[in-house]
């Protein structure tokens, strides 16, 4: 990947989610199943891509609107989000990408070589770790 920032469109079209296509015979099956439960159950067949994806397009999107970053990037113990410097701005954006670039190889890369495998594993390591900062 030449450029590093993955915009929403490049995101969105990095993935081909699971569906079942007009014309299979289990294509109405699927379609009742989304009228009552919101997904499609062939989403299961390749979860951790569906979800991989789900993840990815909403974090470029928070990257480009957000204008906060957590509590913890503001440095001190008696500062808030609200107190943040650019400085703890530039550090969450930059946490940011890194999950977002991980994200986006895990979506488009299905045999990853070592040192992605390793960009992979940082940017679910960061997801998990700022779980609750995933907000604007």
């Amino acid at each position: 990947m030449k450029d590093k920032r993955i915009t929403l469109n490049r995101a969105v079209k990095c993935y081909k989610p699971c569906r079942i296509r007009e014309g299979d015979e289990r294509y109405k099956d699927s379609m009742e199943f989304f009228k009552k439960y919101g997904f499609h159950y062939e989403e299961v067949w390749s979860l951790d891509g569906e979800a991989a994806y789900f993840i990815l397009t909403r974090l470029v999107q928070l990257r480009k609107v957000g204008c906060g970053c957590p509590g913890s990037f503001a440095r001190g113990t008696e500062r808030s989000e609200w107190d943040a410097s650019d400085a703890d701005f530039k550090r969450w954006e930059t946490q940011l990408d890194k999950m977002i670039r991980g994200f986006y190889l895990y979506c488009t890369i299905d045999f990853p070589d070592a040192k992605e495998q390793k960009i992979i594993d940082k940017a679910l390591k960061l997801f998990a770790e700022h779980f609750h900062g995933l907000w604007d």
